[in-house]
Protein backbone atom coordinates (compact mmCIF):
# COMPACT_ATOMS: atom_id res chain seq x y z
CA UNK A 1 0.00 0.00 0.00
CA UNK A 2 2.91 2.41 -0.18
CA UNK A 3 3.20 3.39 -3.67
CA UNK A 4 -0.63 3.81 -3.48
CA UNK A 5 -0.43 5.98 -0.09
CA UNK A 6 2.17 8.18 -2.01
CA UNK A 7 -0.31 8.59 -4.63
CA UNK A 8 -3.28 9.40 -2.76
CA UNK A 9 -1.02 12.22 -0.72
CA UNK A 10 -0.16 13.59 -4.54
CA UNK A 11 -4.04 13.68 -5.02
CA UNK A 12 -5.68 14.46 -2.02
CA UNK A 13 -3.15 15.44 0.80
CA UNK A 14 -5.94 16.62 2.69
CA UNK A 15 -6.17 13.03 3.58
CA UNK A 16 -3.28 13.11 5.66
CA UNK A 17 -1.32 14.60 8.56
CA UNK A 18 1.84 15.57 8.60
CA UNK A 19 4.50 17.08 10.80
CA UNK A 20 7.97 18.52 9.05
CA UNK A 21 10.95 16.87 11.02
CA UNK A 22 14.67 16.02 10.60
CA UNK A 23 15.20 12.73 9.70
CA UNK A 24 18.30 10.61 9.60
CA UNK A 25 19.40 6.67 9.37
CA UNK A 26 22.29 5.53 11.38
CA UNK A 27 25.05 4.13 9.22
CA UNK A 28 27.73 2.98 11.72
CA UNK A 29 27.07 0.84 15.18
CA UNK A 30 24.63 -1.86 16.74
CA UNK A 31 21.77 0.52 15.18
CA UNK A 32 23.05 0.80 11.29
CA UNK A 33 20.11 0.90 9.13
CA UNK A 34 17.83 2.30 12.16
CA UNK A 35 15.75 5.67 10.62
CA UNK A 36 14.98 8.08 13.40
CA UNK A 37 12.47 11.23 13.40
CA UNK A 38 13.74 14.31 15.54
CA UNK A 39 10.07 15.61 15.74
CA UNK A 40 11.15 17.50 19.13
CA UNK A 41 14.31 19.52 18.00
CA UNK A 42 15.98 18.06 19.98
CA UNK A 43 19.19 17.58 17.84
CA UNK A 44 18.89 20.87 16.57
CA UNK A 45 18.68 20.67 13.34
CA UNK A 46 16.25 22.31 10.66
CA UNK A 47 13.87 19.86 9.30
CA UNK A 48 14.77 18.33 6.12
CA UNK A 49 11.54 16.71 5.29
CA UNK A 50 7.71 16.20 6.12
CA UNK A 51 6.60 12.95 8.25
CA UNK A 52 3.05 11.43 7.44
CA UNK A 53 1.68 10.37 11.09
CA UNK A 54 -1.74 9.80 9.85
CA UNK A 55 -4.74 9.52 6.85
CA UNK A 56 -8.27 9.31 7.21
CA UNK A 57 -8.37 5.47 6.28
CA UNK A 58 -12.41 5.90 4.94
CA UNK A 59 -11.55 8.70 2.49
CA UNK A 60 -8.10 6.44 1.32
CA UNK A 61 -10.45 3.53 1.22
CA UNK A 62 -12.38 5.27 -0.65
CA UNK A 63 -10.25 7.25 -3.10
CA UNK A 64 -8.20 4.15 -4.08
CA UNK A 65 -11.52 2.19 -4.79
CA UNK A 66 -12.69 5.37 -7.17
CA UNK A 67 -9.48 5.55 -8.74
CA UNK A 68 -9.55 1.34 -9.36
CA UNK A 69 -13.30 1.55 -10.78
CA UNK A 70 -12.48 4.24 -13.24
CA UNK A 71 -9.03 3.13 -14.66
CA UNK A 72 -8.34 -0.65 -13.67
CA UNK A 73 -11.53 -1.88 -15.84
CA UNK A 74 -10.25 -0.59 -18.96
CA UNK A 75 -6.52 -2.45 -18.62
CA UNK A 76 -9.32 -5.54 -18.92
CA UNK A 77 -10.87 -4.90 -21.88
CA UNK A 78 -13.88 -3.20 -19.46
CA UNK A 79 -15.74 0.26 -19.85
CA UNK A 80 -14.84 2.43 -17.38
CA UNK A 81 -16.58 4.78 -15.91
CA UNK A 82 -15.96 7.27 -18.34
CA UNK A 83 -17.89 4.99 -21.00
CA UNK A 84 -14.60 3.62 -23.03
CA UNK A 85 -13.40 0.40 -23.66
CA UNK A 86 -9.66 -0.70 -24.63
Amino acid sequence: MHDATTIAWLIRPELFTSREAFVGVEVTGLTMGYTYADFYKKMDRAANTTVVTDVDEAGFIELLIERIARHGGAALGRKTLGGSSS
